[in-house]
């Protein structure tokens, strides 16, 4: 059980760029979280809802696309991701970031 999760946790700081499969409709708690090196998430149109802290402490995350579909974020749905420069999104969406 150990070495599988240290494998995971090495694979995920490795990670540079992520494409969201078309049908995804939320981000879980959590989803992202230390993706060290992750420096671009491709989400869908049919994401509807993005729950707190989905994408955390992604060092490299320097622009994200929020699709107009996205119904429901969560205060704090992003955070601690200090490269983070450009959001395009809709403007009610801008207060939970």
């Amino acid at each position: 059980m150990s070495l599988i999760i240290l494998l995971t946790v090495r694979v995920r700081k490795e990670i540079k760029v992520v494409k969201l499969y078309e049908g995804t409709e939320i981000l879980k708690k959590g989803l992202f979280n230390s993706f060290e090196k992750l420096s671009e998430i491709m989400i869908p149109e049919t994401l509807k809802e993005i729950e707190s802290e989905s994408i955390n402490n992604c060092l490299k995350l320097e622009r994200l696309i929020l699709p107009d579909s996205i119904q429901t974020m969560h205060k704090k749905s992003i955070t601690k991701c200090q490269s983070l420069r450009k959001i395009k999104c809709k403007q009610e969406l801008l207060k939970y970031i």
